[in-house]
């Protein structure tokens, strides 16, 4: 079963499900050759679940992918606010709990998340809560149905699920980053930085930026070539530009995690690690 099923993520789940020759059931508000309805009311939910149970008696995967509306503060009303959290925590909840009872040995429950969840931007208040909701949500679920179901989150950053064609520096088309300070003015950087073995699986789970991604083997083997203190770990990339957020976010690591390029923002973190050693050196001097 899929939730927004009808197009962006939700097709393109729906469609890998069907190239395995498996069945699905997808309910989304756009119309189409699939159960059509609102999630964010309980009477759709309940006539969704037991149409399917009707069907085929049990459901090995329910994928909550259905996107609440993403409006801020400036123009987000109590209502639109409200359905926001309908559509994007209410009814995945509503729908395992319907479900729960019909779900076969070694079922799993996905739930999409955002980036939003950790990494905000402006107005965005209803949407960020919503995803924010659903991940926590995720792990009280997996508790409760431990032993009988897994359930995990997947959190994507932005995807252009248009397939829009781009022209010019793609590098153009990036817009936020780690958090709200947003410099308009400033560059874009080709971060890179190494994580330890301590800290890589948390960094590969949840990512520094929406723009992270792992770098060709080359260019890491370049790296450890010229910083052979390097031992272990992963070096990853991400384009963004520079803020508050993104050096303390780079900071907040310690030795687990160091900027490789470039010199300024490595700079940057330096500086504030220094910093932060100075303090502690004026608190245990006063001791």
């Amino acid at each position: 079963m899929v939730t927004g099923g009808a197009h962006g993520i939700g097709k393109c789940v729906v469609d890998e499900f069907r190239k395995n020759n498996d069945t699905v059931e997808v309910i989304d508000i756009k119309e189409g050759n699939h159960f059509v309805g609102d999630i964010s009311k309980k009477e759709v939910l309940e006539a969704f679940a037991t149409e399917v149970i009707k069907k085929y008696g049990r459901v090995d995967c329910i994928i909550n992918n259905a996107i609440p509306l993403m409006k801020g503060l400036d123009n987000c009303s109590w209502e639109e606010f409200q359905h926001a959290l309908s559509v994007g925590v209410t009814a995945p909840f509503y729908l395992v709990k319907l479900l729960t009872p019909y779900l076969s040995k070694g079922a799993s429950i996905v739930n999409i998340s955002s980036s939003r969840d950790r990494m905000s931007q402006p107005q965005t208040e209803s949407y960020t809560a919503a995803k924010g909701g659903i991940a926590a949500l995720t792990h009280a679920l997996a508790i409760s149905l431990s032993g009988k179901a897994r359930v995990n989150s997947i959190s994507p950053g932005w995807i252009d699920t248009e397939y829009k064609e781009y022209e010019g520096d793609i590098e153009e088309v990036f817009e936020d980053i780690i958090g709200v300070t947003l410099y308009d003015d400033a560059p874009i950087n080709k971060i890179y930085f190494w994580v330890s073995d301590f800290s890589k699986d948390y960094v590969e789970t949840k990512p520094i930026h929406e723009s992270q991604r792992n770098i060709p083997s080359e260019k890491e083997k370049s790296f450890r070539e010229k910083y052979p203190s390097l031992v272990g770990g992963k070096i990853f990339r991400i384009d963004c530009k520079y803020n508050y957020e993104l050096i303390r976010e780079l900071s907040s690591f310690g030795r687990d995690l160091l900027v490789l390029e470039p010199s300024e923002i490595q700079e940057k973190v330096w500086e504030r690690i220094s910093s932060m050693y100075h303090d502690y050196e004026k608190l245990k001097s006063a001791e």
